[in-house]
């Protein structure tokens, strides 16, 4: 194994060149799923049936979205938080496992037609489509030379789920469910800016998400300071490209 590995890294031919790019693959996977029942049991800690979400369903129940019949004013916030910490907690589990992300993507959209005006079912897409980049960007690293077609519209699409999600956000009076939304938007920023050149992004397109990516930073530390080394980051960032901006109270 050790020879054929070396072989290639040497440069030269071999006809199991493609092989050791998919043992090499294989073997990522393999150390990413050693922990993955023990991710499971930390994070989904109630029963969870994806039934609930059918019964909540616009094509089921027109005007009841699972904060309750808002024609009527009787909204349940529990049945709300609820479900929501139940769909969140599956999902996150669900991106960790590379065959499920179409089946967590359909789960995602299922839970932004059904109440649109949450922030967690478009971060929880934007989740599920980095996991999916990250995994294209080991495949391209690994060998598969085709994989690097897809790199530029999954960051698209991440990006159009993590802006849809801020735009759901509260971001003068941020609530503890809006603080992963701003601090996911900016780690977002700082992968991007870390493979600009791979994402194919254009200088005056990266210096507009660093922008964006300042002002929610600024609006997260003041909300929760637990996020200074985040804004640390970002800032030496900012430096680089010009546009660090102190932030005002």
């Amino acid at each position: 194994m050790q020879d054929l590995l070396k072989s290639v890294q040497d440069g030269e031919e071999s006809e199991d060149s493609q092989l050791i790019s998919e043992i090499k693959y294989a073997h990522y996977l393999l150390d990413h799923s050693k922990d993955l029942i023990k991710l499971m049991r930390s994070r989904i800690t109630i029963p969870v049936d994806l039934s609930e979400l059918n019964e909540y369903s616009p094509e089921v129940a027109e005007a009841l979205k699972f904060l309750g019949d808002i024609h009527s004013g009787r909204v349940i916030p529990d049945k709300h938080a609820m479900l929501s910490r139940k769909i969140v907690a599956i999902l996150d589990v669900m991106k960790e496992i590379y065959p499920l992300h179409a089946i967590s993507l359909k789960i995602s959209h299922r839970m932004q037609a059904i109440e649109d005006k949450m922030p967690q079912a478009f971060m929880m897409e934007g989740r599920i489509r980095m996991e999916a980049l990250k995994l294209l960007i080991l495949k391209m690293r690994s060998g598969d030379a085709s994989s690097k077609a897809g790199l530029k519209p999954g960051f698209k699409q991440i990006l159009e789920s993590y802006k849809k999600a801020l735009k759901r956000a509260s971001v003068r009076n941020p609530q503890s469910q809006d603080i992963p939304v701003l601090s996911e938007f900016v780690q977002m920023t700082l992968f991007a800016q870390t493979h600009r050149i791979l994402l194919e992004i254009e200088l005056g397109r990266m210096r507009q998400l660093l922008e964006a990516a300042q002002k929610a930073c600024h609006v997260l530390v003041r909300a929760d300071g637990h996020h200074l080394l985040l804004q640390e980051r970002l800032n030496s960032i900012l430096k680089r490209y010009g546009l660090y901006a102190p932030a005002t109270i």
